[in-house]
């Protein structure tokens, strides 16, 4: 699920399913969907959505990743053929994506997709072409960019948190802790601080240029599976767990 979508004047998320689908819906009117677009062969794993950027011409767009191994980018506007569809490798089994994410690198929006077996790919929506790509030991669970001063994207995986400088392609190991980190999300008003969702029911904060967390707090005795802050107010945020707890807190000195 997606709210990327979503702004002061429209309320829309975007879902996958398990029969391929792509579907957007109407937040104050759920009975059906706005559309609804066979996408995938079969289950729709990951779903990344952004929202019209005036100043740079971008559309409303919608990236999927499926356990078919296919990355497709969709106009929000008219999904019935994608802007941008990536094939798994021929040569090989595909591999079952895991999660995606868009992001902006100088000025060119671009889409990060974590696979099963570790692997980490950018790819340049506008030129349609492959960017760069890395490998981590672990399935990758979550990956966010910073959008901020410095073109940063964070992995989390099913046993650490790592760190990219996309301007150099330096990896940082953050945390190697033996559990699944579920997701990881950089604080909008603050991106040089993320949250990150454990497993173990902790969630953790890590800080840029600092090793390890510089703090975690147990919320649940059950996996913490999302999270994601509140674009307005500072330190606002939401998660979700196992326990089939939605949980509202706030963090207070970021």
């Amino acid at each position: 699920m997606s709210l990327g979508l979503s702004n002061n004047r429209v309320g829309h998320v975007a879902t996958g399913n398990y029969h391929g689908h792509l579907q957007i819906w109407d937040i104050e009117h759920s009975e059906i969907p706005l559309s609804s677009y066979k996408a995938h062969g079969s289950i729709v794993n990951a779903i990344s959505g952004v929202g019209e950027n005036n100043a740079s011409g971008y559309s409303p767009e919608i990236a999927t990743g499926g356990k078919d191994g296919f990355v497709k980018v969709w106009d929000a506007r008219e999904c019935e053929k994608p802007v941008l569809s990536v094939n798994p490798s021929q040569n090989k089994a595909a591999q079952d994506i895991w999660c995606i994410s868009f992001g902006d690198i100088k000025g060119h929006r671009v889409v990060a997709v974590g696979y099963a077996n570790g692997d980490i790919r950018l790819f340049d929506v506008v030129a349609s072409r492959y960017l760069w790509k890395t490998k981590v030991a672990d399935g990758v669970c979550s990956l966010d960019f910073s959008n901020g001063e410095k073109e940063i994207l964070m992995a989390s995986t099913l046993d650490g948190l790592y760190s990219f400088d996309l301007s150099s392609g330096e990896m940082t190991p953050i945390a190697k802790i033996g559990l699944t980190l579920w997701a990881v999300r950089h604080c909008p008003q603050m991106p040089s601080i993320s949250a990150i969702a454990g497993g173990d029911g902790r969630l953790r904060f890590s800080q840029e240029n600092t090793p390890g967390f510089i703090h975690d707090k147990a919320i649940t005795n059950h996996p913490v599976i999302s999270f994601d802050w509140n674009r307005d107010a500072k330190g606002l945020f939401v998660c979700a767990s196992f326990d089939q707890s939605l949980r509202v807190g706030m963090i207070k000195g970021i």
